[in-house]
C-alpha cells in the first residue's frame, strides 16, 4: 500500500514540500496514553499490557454463564460497553458502572440484599466485573428493553 501523500507549500520559498501522512493500522494497536510516545515508552506499555493480561488470567475468573449473549444484548440496547472477561469486580468499577447505567448504589444494595458494593465479591471470588454488570443489566433492564 502506497502512503498518501499532503503538499505542504512554504511560504517563504514558495517550493511544495511531499510529506507522508500518518498510516493507520501498519504498526498495530497502540497502548492508550501513548499514542504519539517513543518506541522504548511504547515496548514498556505493551510490556505492561502483557503482564497485566496475564494477571487477569491468573485470577482464575469464571467466563462460562449462560446468559452472557443475553447480557451483552441488553448492553448494546443501552448503548453499554461491558467489561473484560478478566476484571474482577471492586467496589469503585461496580459504582461507575452503576453510574453510567443511571443506577443508584442504595437501589441496587436493596434488590441485592447486600450491606455493602464489596459484599458481591467476597461472596463470588470467581465472578468477574462483566457477569456483575450482566447481572446488573438484567435487574434494572428498562421496561422495553427486555
Amino acid at each position: 500500500m502506497r502512503a498518501k501523500v499532503s503538499e505542504v507549500s512554504s511560504a517563504k520559498q514558495g517550493a511544495s514540500v511531499a510529506l507522508p501522512s500518518a498510516q493507520k493500522g501498519t504498526s498495530g494497536p497502540r497502548p492508550k496514553g501513548f499514542r504519539d510516545g517513543s518506541p522504548e515508552q511504547m515496548a514498556q506499555a505493551r510490556e505492561a499490557q502483557r503482564a497485566a493480561r496475564e494477571a487477569r488470567k491468573a485470577l482464575g475468573l469464571r467466563t462460562d454463564f449462560k446468559d452472557a449473549r443475553e447480557w451483552e444484548r441488553l448492553a448494546r440496547l443501552r448503548g453499554f460497553r461491558l467489561p473484560a472477561w478478566g476484571v474482577p469486580p471492586t467496589p469503585g468499577r461496580m459504582r461507575a458502572i452503576l453510574r453510567r447505567l443511571g443506577v443508584g448504589v442504595p437501589d441496587y444494595l436493596e434488590w441485592a440484599g447486600e450491606e455493602t458494593l464489596s459484599d458481591f465479591a467476597r461472596r463470588n471470588p470467581l465472578w468477574p466485573l462483566r457477569a456483575w454488570a450482566g447481572l446488573v443489566l438484567e435487574q434494572f433492564a428498562p421496561e422495553g428493553g427486555a
